[in-house]
């Protein structure tokens, strides 16, 4: 029996975890093998405040909104700006 479960292995799974000291925790990850992609890529801008980070090589793309979904319903958020 862990006290918290915490699903995906990506930067925030991993972050999450790795805050949870005193606690049992255990990671679930679809992936098979280290080094398969892991996560979608996409990270905040103030991610330097958690880890090294050079955010100039990193950046490919700017999210400007997304689309949730849900069995019953479907919500659009978009940035302003």
């Amino acid at each position: 029996m862990h006290d918290v479960v915490v699903v995906g292995a990506g930067p925030v799974g991993l972050y999450a975890a790795s805050q949870l000291s005193g606690f049992s925790v255990k990671v679930l990850e679809a992936a098979k093998a280290v080094g398969s992609k892991a996560c979608s890529g996409l990270y905040s801008t103030r991610i330097a405040g958690f880890i090294p980070i050079e955010k100039s090589n990193a950046i490919e793309h700017k999210v400007s909104g997304c689309i949730l979904h849900s069995p019953s319903h479907s919500i659009t958020l978009e940035k302003k700006g």
